[in-house]
């Protein structure tokens, strides 16, 4: 709850959204732990990843079928990977109607996604490069582009809900540095929820143990304690942390 003016209080939306930024760079030796930390372990669900037909060329067509993302309150959701986590910054920002944010992301989103499918040329599976490519193509470089100038579009493949304004998502959206850390960067997710769902107290915890343990004793523990908590899962000097989003 937040205070509007002196003796009135306002509950705020039903969305329990959670972010993680993560700080820290990796570098794997091996190809497809590589692959996983800089594109994600969620984005098969886009599409049929294993339904494609080779078109007269011989290059991989993935079947496309339509694919909502939907950040609404619901049962938890996790995700980690550079499509879902692209369209809630802009879902985000349409409801700013900041397009000069919502352009220099999918800009930057497509050109750095591109170097690093570039360094996957010679060691990792065709079809995962294809997918990706399909996927930027599809949806960051023409499917999230918004149609018409300073309005939210219906039409869009986006849905979502924000209670508050984000300081977290403001600082990613406008350091390129941070927005790279968020977007190809599979320890940084989004955690989407609600509260009236035993699954919105997962914020943050990190696994489903964490999350279990504290929805089972979160009427016996503090803020206070409950931030104690998170901070020990995740460090200030490798993290940061948003929740109610």
């Amino acid at each position: 709850m937040k205070i509007i003016r002196s003796g009135v209080f306002e509950t705020n939306s039903s969305s329990a959204h959670s972010l993680v930024l993560n700080k820290e760079y990796k570098t794997y030796e091996d190809s497809y732990e590589q692959w996983d930390h800089i594109f994600g372990t969620t984005y098969k669900d886009i599409w049929g990843y294993y339904s494609y037909y080779r078109n007269t060329n011989g290059k991989i067509i993935y079947n496309k079928r339509k694919h909502e993302f939907n950040f609404s309150r619901g049962e938890v959701r996790l995700y980690d990977d550079i499509i879902h986590k692209t369209a809630f910054l802009i879902s985000y920002y349409w409801y700013k109607t900041d397009d000069e944010i919502i352009k220099h992301i999918l800009e930057f989103v497509s050109k750095r996604a591109k170097i690093y499918l570039s360094n996957f040329k010679d060691n990792h599976t065709r079809n995962d490069i294809e997918y990706i490519k399909q996927l930027i193509s599809y949806y960051v470089d023409k499917g999230f582009k918004r149609n018409t100038k300073g309005k939210y579009d219906p039409d869009s493949w986006i849905c979502s809900e924000f209670s508050d304004t984000s300081k977290l998502i403001t600082k990613i959206a406008t350091n390129d540095e941070l927005l790279d850390q968020f977007i190809f960067n599979s320890k940084s997710y989004i955690s989407i929820s609600g509260d009236e769902y035993k699954s919105a107290y997962l914020k943050l915890v990190g696994s489903e143990l964490e999350y279990q343990e504290y929805y089972d004793n979160k009427y016996r523990e503090s803020e206070e304690s409950f931030e104690k908590r998170l901070k020990e899962v995740y460090p200030e000097d490798k993290y940061e942390v948003e929740y109610h989003i």
